[in-house]
């Protein structure tokens, strides 16, 4: 079955060029455009089910035109934009939005998985034969983690368009 190219941010063409212009760059590459695209379809399922600040364009430009829209009017504007972004009257995908796709695309092709991560984090120690190695996990898992992105990077691009980007963790240490 092919992967409709606009369910996915950028294109594949797009992620292949950021791609080869980056040093080391294997996990990517080297895989199918099937793969690839898959990829990029599971990255932008992972980025959409996240809270952004502000309107699908399609619902921005109903409340602009009728700030008085009913909750079935919102609705349907907003089934209307099958992606999260373009937003609040934009008409193209900011590139940071691309970016983070191709960069958690690039780690879910890594085998980085939002599942296996997580549980990883309650795991203490871990060795083989008389290797040991011990984290300390009493603290809440990254942000970009407990929100089912797997890749650092592709989080911070992401960052300033959350709808919830100035809250931060506090820890007491003794």
């Amino acid at each position: 079955m092919a992967i409709d190219p606009a369910s996915y941010y950028g294109t594949l063409a797009e992620s292949i060029a950021y791609f080869t212009d980056r040093l080391h760059e294997t996990d990517f590459l080297s895989k199918s455009s099937d793969m690839q695209e898959r990829a990029l379809l599971a990255a932008t399922r992972n980025i959409d089910a996240l809270s952004f600040s502000g309107y699908k364009t399609h619902v921005y430009d109903l409340l602009l035109a009728n700030p008085d829209a009913t909750d079935e009017e919102i609705a349907a504007a907003d089934a209307t934009q099958a992606l999260q972004f373009p937003r609040d009257g934009d008409v193209e995908v900011p590139e940071a939005i691309k970016i983070a796709t191709w960069e958690v695309a690039h780690e879910l092709l890594r085998g980085r998985d939002p599942q296996m991560e997580t549980e990883n984090l309650v795991l203490t120690s871990d060795g083989a034969g008389s290797t040991r190695t011990s984290m300390d996990r009493s603290g809440p898992a990254p942000a970009w983690l407990r929100n089912g992105i797997v890749s650092f990077v592709g989080w911070r691009y992401l960052m300033p368009y959350l709808d919830d980007n100035n809250t931060f963790d506090v820890r007491r240490t003794t």
